[in-house]
């Protein structure tokens, strides 16, 4: 792949948390520029991502003898663990760019989860105890709420 036209991370399935690969062959003309698409699995919320991208992008040939050629290519879209654009006391940071890396038949694509904060809710003391002590007095978890 010379150039890769980055895929969009649908919001949709981005807010649902879907997650997962998309399976499509490529089929590609001797100058490099695709011919036409075929899905071969993937999330239905994911597929049209991939299928736009690779569709947009362009591929090296060498030594093509026929005049199209077909390539496997694996796209994995991933949701990141870390809420990262929100600051101390709830104030919005600039949300980073969806991370695109790519290698020889595999292009993954990362975002950042989306996340809620509440500044009226700030958890002071988190306490865990046994499962087998839940219901317990002294012994369960707390989560103390101050507002």
């Amino acid at each position: 792949m010379t150039k890769l036209s980055p895929p969009v991370y649908p919001p949709l399935a981005r807010q649902a948390r879907i997650m997962g690969d998309v399976k499509v062959y490529v089929h590609v003309r001797k100058d490099g520029s695709v011919e036409s698409t075929e899905l071969f699995d993937g999330h239905p919320m994911l597929i049209q991502a991939a299928l736009e991208s690779a569709k947009k992008s362009r591929f090296e040939c060498q030594g093509c003898s026929a005049d199209i050629t077909s390539y496997p290519l694996t796209y994995t879209f991933k949701i990141g663990d870390e809420c990262a654009h929100y600051g101390p006391n709830c104030t919005r940071v600039e949300e980073s760019p969806p991370k695109v890396e790519r290698w020889l038949g595999h292009v993954v694509v990362t975002v950042d989860p989306l996340c809620t904060c509440d500044p009226t809710v700030k958890i002071t003391r988190i306490k865990w105890r046994a499962a087998k002590c839940l219901y317990l007095w002294r012994c369960g978890s707390r989560v103390t709420y101050i507002q």
